[in-house]
């Protein structure tokens, strides 16, 4: 199975609370990957091929995580990765964008690290 997750967020902080909830409270071994914006993101899902997405959604740069999002969903090759978009948008319009455009969950920051990681955990195990 593969076991690659992957955190996209420009803030490096996030990316290694997440990586602590991860490693802290995972039963199995995941390779976990990082990107800081939306295109290394993008080019690392497309080179890597995770079954998982941590995906921010304001990001700088050219791509934000919605860009992301509907990139992936909407390419054959990859529709079947799982992403969780994590994001300090919490209202309605946000969230309800992020479901039409096919994310599996949606977190709000701040989060509990091991409420995603026991979703994460639930999600890998469902692709297994």
């Amino acid at each position: 199975m593969n076991n690659k997750v992957l955190l996209v967020d420009d803030q490096s902080d996030i990316r290694l609370l997440v990586k602590m909830g991860l490693n802290a409270s995972s039963k199995q071994s995941l390779d976990i990957l990082e990107a800081e914006n939306g295109v290394s993101g993008l080019a690392m899902i497309q080179e890597q091929q995770p079954c998982l997405v941590v995906l921010d959604v304001m990001m700088p740069g050219e791509m934000d995580g919605f860009d992301v999002l509907e990139r992936v969903k909407n390419d054959p090759t990859l529709k079947s990765v799982r992403i969780i978009m994590l994001s300090a948008c919490a209202d309605q319009q946000s969230i309800a964008k992020a479901t039409r455009l096919g994310a599996d969950e949606y977190f709000k920051k701040p989060f509990s690290p091991i409420e995603l990681a026991s979703t994460i955990q639930r999600m890998m195990n469902e692709l297994s």
